[in-house]
């Protein structure tokens, strides 16, 4: 019987709890890859010791450069080895192209005829800077060989600038539905809402914190938990410590998070723009009612309006305490809209999304098992075969 070949993938991407959770699970249920999962920032440049506010403009997308070491890419300069690496290896996914180093990275594998894929949460993204209009070109000219996508939507956005439909992919990403499951709640008093993420301002903290001293004046039948950390977290401790009823956990372990969940009734995404919101899907699967934000990626699939969730406008805080206040007089709604979160979840298993990952990595391996040759080569490549 003849062994089968293994091929591994090389993943390009900002460090994500979830992501790497998803990663472990892809690695453990796949005979055909296995993915090696590289961490590198997509938010800033990193070249020096010290970090500036300086900006630099890298083919039109402005970004903050920052002087540090990045712990994988740095730049060409400082970590050729790791950049030519990237550069060679046989399949390669990038993350973003918010990163100097990553558009260097797929450029380099374009002019050596090495197939690159991208994954796109949403295509919002694109539309709303006017700095990456441009990139919608690249796509077109076939700058990546095919296209990780989150939902439907971003596929829309991909065949409206013209990628054809069998280079795109979807879903990419997926959360272990057995592990992120509803609990049998038997519903009482308080109402226990749940935000948990990154504390920083394009959360919209600012205006939960609103919304829910407004509720506050209305309903005491509440309590309210914040998990996570960043930039915002002494500011919500500090509210937390005033306010009895409310409580700051800090940053969860990723394998304690379903138990959070489950311990809660409400989960709210206040966000100002998010591009997916893996956590809304992660609160959906476990059975929470939702309240998410119009700008949140995954609320156009997730949170239903009257019935898996409320949408609210970006800084709408009588909007979130019109919804915090709906499901605290109205706890009925709570189960019945659990209940069809769980089934939207379920579009965005990982066992789908494996399924869709081995179909896209099979794609890119046929091109290469193709497209050995080189124009300036009569062998065939070694490291491919």
């Amino acid at each position: 019987m003849k062994e089968t070949t293994v091929f591994e993938v090389l993943w390009l991407s900002r460090k994500r709890p979830s992501l790497m959770s998803f990663i472990h699970f892809f690695n453990s249920h796949s005979r055909l890859f296995q993915v090696k999962l590289v961490s590198v920032d997509q938010e800033y440049f990193w070249r020096g010791s010290k970090r500036t506010e300086e900006k630099v403009r890298y083919i039109g997308i402005r970004i903050p450069k920052a002087r540090g070491r990045d712990p994988i890419f740095a730049s060409i300069q400082t970590s050729p080895t790791l950049f030519m690496r990237a550069v060679k290896h046989q399949i390669v996914v990038i993350g973003s192209l918010l990163s100097p180093t990553l558009v260097g990275i797929a450029a380099a594998r374009k002019l050596l005829r090495r197939p690159t894929l991208l994954t796109i949460d949403t295509g919002e993204g694109f539309e709303q800077r006017p700095s990456l209009r441009h990139l919608k070109k690249i796509l077109i000219r076939g700058f990546f060989h095919a296209f990780l996508a989150m939902s439907p939507l971003t596929q829309r956005f991909l065949l409206g600038i013209g990628v054809e439909k069998e280079r795109i992919f979807l879903p990419y990403w997926g959360i272990d539905t057995n592990n992120f499951s509803p609990s049998e709640r038997k519903f009482s008093y308080p109402v226990r809402f749940l935000f948990a993420g990154r504390m920083v301002p394009i959360k919209g903290l600012k205006y939960l914190l609103k919304a829910m001293i407004a509720v506050r004046e209305k309903e005491k039948r509440f309590t309210f938990t914040f998990a996570g950390h960043g930039p915002m977290a002494p500011l919500v401790k500090d509210f937390c410590r005033l306010n009895q009823w409310a409580k700051f956990i800090g940053a969860i372990p990723y394998e304690k998070m379903p138990s959070l969940y489950k311990s809660h009734d409400v989960f709210v995404l206040p966000s100002l723009f998010e591009v997916w919101g893996i956590a809304l899907l992660e609160a959906a699967s476990s059975g929470l009612a939702l309240i998410s934000s119009s700008k949140c990626g995954a609320a156009k699939f997730l949170c239903l309006p009257n019935k898996s969730g409320f949408v609210v406008a970006p800084r709408d805080v009588n909007g979130l305490a019109t919804s915090m206040l709906t499901f605290i007089r109205h706890p009925h709604l709570i189960q019945q809209f659990g209940r069809r979160a769980t089934e939207l979840a379920s579009n965005w298993s990982a066992h789908r999304a494996l399924e869709s990952l081995e179909k896209a990595f099979s794609f890119v391996r046929a091109h290469l098992l193709h497209n050995q040759r080189r124009p300036w080569e009569n062998t065939i490549d070694e490291d491919i075969v």
